[in-house]
């Protein structure tokens, strides 16, 4: 007599031939100085570190990596050729990080999705790789854009263009933004 498929006691004959399914940790590729390795740590995701821009490219073709986070603060690394290779992708975003605020207009311009500025705290960046590789990538094929935000009304207080870009989250009362018109960046009230 054979038993019912949700009793305990059932048994199929090729549970033994299917393995069972691992879940795959997303990559992660962290374009960064050879001395800063040691910075980007987390176990939630497969690490690749690459030193060179010839690398940067190499893995993102070689592994297709969910995320590059950019250490735009070193000379060797080009943010415009990373977005570029990124956008080509349909799943790699592409994360700065800088200790210098004055770039982050030209970062927007060449397409990056996130930026975090330094000194890296590793909570912090654990949660901004996290947030940034679950929002959803596209809808109705067009790729939608990542934490970087554009906020109608909001005025540069230097030229008066409409439409500051956020790009982080000074404390719970101030964000950074960014005019990509004058390059103007200032700390303001924080929006939701």
């Amino acid at each position: 007599m054979r038993t019912h498929p949700e009793s305990p006691a059932y048994y199929s004959p090729l549970a033994r031939l299917v393995a069972p399914v691992q879940p795959q940790t997303p990559t992660v590729l962290f374009a960064v100085a050879a001395s800063d390795r040691q910075q980007y740590v987390g176990e939630q995701f497969t690490r690749l570190f690459a030193h060179t821009m010839d690398d940067v490219l190499r893995f993102m073709t070689t592994h297709a990596p969910r995320l590059v986070v950019v250490d735009v603060d070193v000379d060797s690394m080009d943010a415009g050729r990373i977005c570029a290779a990124a956008h080509a992708m349909p799943n790699t975003r592409v994360l700065a990080a800088t200790s210098d605020v004055t770039k982050a207009p030209g970062l927007i311009k060449a397409g990056i999705e996130a930026i975090l500025l330094k000194p890296l705290m590793p909570s912090l960046l654990a949660a901004r790789i996290g947030r940034t590789m679950r929002e959803s990538f596209t809808v109705r094929g067009q790729r939608l854009p990542g934490p970087i935000r554009v906020w109608p009304g909001t005025r540069c207080p230097r030229c008066s263009a409409d439409g500051a870009h956020s790009f982080d989250f000074f404390s719970h009362r101030r964000m950074w933004y960014a005019c990509v018109g004058c390059d103007h960046v200032w700390l303001g009230r924080r929006q939701e």
